[in-house]
């Protein structure tokens, strides 16, 4: 929807005046209420109510400022236009406005998340509840993609009674002749994993906040393909050889050699996800824009889980190694877990640890906005397994997943016991109601 201009519903015809050599210097701030921001390069304009016979005109710098610096004292109707309001199919609000000596600056804003949101979804939303309005554009040519399929996916927990869950919904919409789409009724202030599907081209799985204003708009790109160059390293800048590097679903991956490069070639074009996780290193996740046809070069900074892997050595240097010495007693025990030799690793060739859970009775490896959790089907509900490391427990949280525990390779053994299985004593914590994961590393 184009956005017509209100001084040329007055008078499309109608030519603007020169501004008055003498008159009151002016100035003013558009206002972006949806991102909270001063809004950049809005084209202000004011008019004589029923009339252009004098017409001003100014556009806003970077920090949203405009000056008009000479308008005649007198009543005006004060509006502004910018792409980014044009392209929602919304008219700016337009504002009666006096100006005189005393009364020489006034503000300008977009429609609230509120009234944005009405729009595009049709109906009013609670104010829990927000929307994401997505633009799909061809990475080669920036021209707009008609029937691209944009997926919305986010966690909630509900409880059902005595019980506590986590549910994963998803909605779905079709992009519009302009290339639109409006993903309506998501929960606000909340982070939700997008991507977008047209043919065999995809998007990465990005990750999108709808801020509790509950309104959003992104752009997602696809089509083509690009080379993808980058050096992975620490925080001290030293590289980090055998580095995982991923773009997209996984789909296209790479392990940085010994100068800590990566090249990934024929990668997915567009709006994509870059991920380069080590053992002993927090996961960089970020999203990243690649060029149809162009290379890319990222540098690519991995900070360090040192406080976290010196305690493991410490602990697990020689104290547990008779533990696994017991591994082959517990294997050929009573116990119901799951038993993985290194020739089982050597024969499976597994890119990550939850590859190994894959057929496990009960457990659940789901993908949260690029982060895989792994969780036990136990008594009451899903749960999340410790993870212990050559003995010692690992504390995993949001930046230190089990796949950063350690890289297949350099594994020489795994133990998994289902939530309910018998439990050796070393490896309980907690309620024990979980069961564990168990790794031995190659020392």
């Amino acid at each position: 929807m184009r956005l017509i201009p209100l001084f040329l519903l007055l008078a499309i015809a109608a030519p603007a005046l020169a501004q008055q050599p003498d008159g009151i210097a002016v100035s003013g701030v558009v206002w972006d209420s949806i991102s909270r921001h001063p809004l950049a390069h809005a084209a202000v304009q004011l008019a004589a109510p029923g009339s252009v016979d004098v017409l001003y005109s100014a556009e806003s710098d970077e920090a949203g400022r405009f000056e008009l610096p000479a308008v005649k004292p007198g009543k005006y109707l004060a509006t502004f236009y910018h792409y980014a309001v044009d392209t929602l199919g919304l008219v700016p609000p337009v504002r009666a406005i006096e100006i005189d000596a005393r009364r020489n600056a006034f503000t300008l804003s977009t429609p609230s998340a509120k009234s944005v949101t009405k729009a595009i979804c049709g109906r009013a939303v609670g104010d829990s509840l927000g929307a994401i309005y997505v633009r799909a554009l061809d990475a080669s040519t920036g021209v707009p993609l008609v029937g691209a399929v944009v997926v919305a996916s986010w966690s909630e927990i509900v409880i059902r009674g005595r019980r506590i869950a986590q549910e994963d919904p998803q909605t779905q919409a079709l992009t519009t002749e302009d290339g639109w789409a409006s993903l309506c009724g998501l929960p606000a202030d909340a982070e939700i994993a997008l991507q977008m599907m047209r043919g065999t081209d995809s998007t990465g799985q990005v990750v999108v906040r709808v801020p509790a204003s509950g309104f959003v708009r992104r752009d997602l790109r696809i089509g083509g393909v690009a080379r993808v160059t980058g050096f992975v390293h620490d925080e001290r800048g030293l590289v980090v050889p055998n580095a995982d590097v991923r773009l997209g679903n996984a789909m296209h991956f790479m392990r940085t050699d010994t100068t800590g490069h990566f090249s990934i070639g024929e990668a997915p074009a567009g709006t994509q996800r870059l991920e380069a996780r080590a053992i002993g290193y927090v996961i960089e996740r970020r999203t990243v824009e690649l060029a149809a046809n162009t290379p890319a070069d990222f540098d690519v900074l991995l900070p360090s889980r040192k406080s976290v892997l010196d305690t493991i050595k410490v602990v697990a240097q020689r104290i547990y190694d008779r533990d696994f010495s017991g591994f082959e007693e517990r294997r050929r025990g009573t116990t119901n877990g799951k038993f993985v030799t290194a020739s089982d690793i050597d024969r499976l060739r597994p890119n990550y640890i939850t590859d190994l859970l894959r057929g496990v009775s009960g457990a659940r490896i789901e993908s949260h906005g690029g982060s895989k959790m792994v969780s036990f089907r136990g008594v009451w509900g899903r749960c999340s397994p410790p993870v212990w490391l050559d003995g010692t427990r690992v504390p995993l949280d949001e930046t230190f997943e089990l796949d950063m525990a350690a890289v297949p390779e350099q594994l020489r053994a795994v133990e998994i016991y289902p939530a309910g299985a018998f439990l050796p004593p070393q490896f309980m914590w907690g309620s024990n109601e979980c069961g564990a994961i168990v790794l031995w590393s190659k020392k």
